[in-house]
């Protein structure tokens, strides 16, 4: 890769600045958020997207919710500091992550002495997170380019690379990692209706990072996996059960006309 490499996110000044992702392709622009309200409104509005990034977002958020407090009583300080967490924790109640990672910081809140140490206390609990998302991210990267063979062309859906993450991405990561391997790696970016996630972020980063990407309209998906241009696909969820993905592997491998992998449970399609 030979592109600068994006970060959605950063802890700068006391303030957390993130890119504004209802501006790409067209612009790439960061937005400072200094407090916790303007935090909440850029996951609302969808400037922050992706459910990691969305929970490393939420953990900065109830750091900065410590401006809000104005008590000497740790007690009291805390007790706001929890309606400030239900608060986030609204914003998206379906964010798996989101209430994880809000949920966690609030509990660092109990380490502190007094209300003057909260802010330290939170702020590295938040950083931790975001480190922890980005370890996460490589190690995917590195366990899953074995998949991807050199000369592979990769069929993924919606976005789940860097600009979903704290960077690198999930399954991206496992493009990304090939890439740097050497490996002559192409992506097929379908345009993801009705918010263009394929299209405006997908295959923005892979540009950006000079990967191989062309678009085409998600009806499209079926067509392409049939003539044989797909070699591999990787999507992104949220959880993902053991039983689950040997299933839709075997759909995958059907349409595909790949031959499917043994399973030590001896499972077969």
């Amino acid at each position: 890769m030979t592109g600068k490499n994006l970060e959605p996110v950063r802890w700068r000044n006391d303030g957390l600045e993130v890119i504004d992702q209802t501006l790409l392709p067209n612009k790439l622009a960061y937005v400072r958020l200094g407090s916790v309200e303007q935090v909440s409104a850029a996951i609302k509005t969808m400037k922050v997207r992706g459910a990691p990034l969305i929970g490393v977002v939420g953990a900065y958020g109830l750091a900065l919710s410590v401006k809000k407090i104005k008590t000497h009583d740790l007690t009291n300080a805390r007790t706001q500091l929890r309606k400030w967490a239900d608060f986030l924790i609204q914003t998206r109640p379906t964010g798996v992550n989101l209430r994880w990672a809000v949920e966690r910081v609030f509990k660092a809140s109990a380490k502190a002495g007094d209300v003057s140490s909260l802010k330290e206390i939170l702020s590295k609990e938040a950083e931790a997170i975001f480190n922890s998302e980005l370890e996460a991210a490589r190690k995917i990267g590195k366990h899953g380019s074995p998949l991807l063979e050199d000369g592979d062309t990769v069929l993924t859906h919606c976005n789940a690379g860097a600009l979903a993450t704290v960077g690198y991405g999930t399954s991206l990561a496992v493009v990304r990692a090939a890439v740097e391997q050497g490996k002559r790696i192409s992506v097929i970016a379908t345009e993801t209706r009705p918010l263009l996630q394929g299209s405006r972020l997908t295959a923005f980063e892979l540009a950006h990072d000079k990967i191989p990407v062309k678009v085409i309209v998600d009806s499209a998906a079926a067509q392409m996996m049939s003539r044989g241009v797909v070699d591999k696909i990787l999507v992104g969820a949220d959880r993902i059960l053991k039983t689950d993905w040997y299933s839709s592997y075997c759909v995958v491998s059907q349409v595909l006309r790949r031959p499917v992998l043994r399973s030590r449970s001896s499972l077969h399609c």
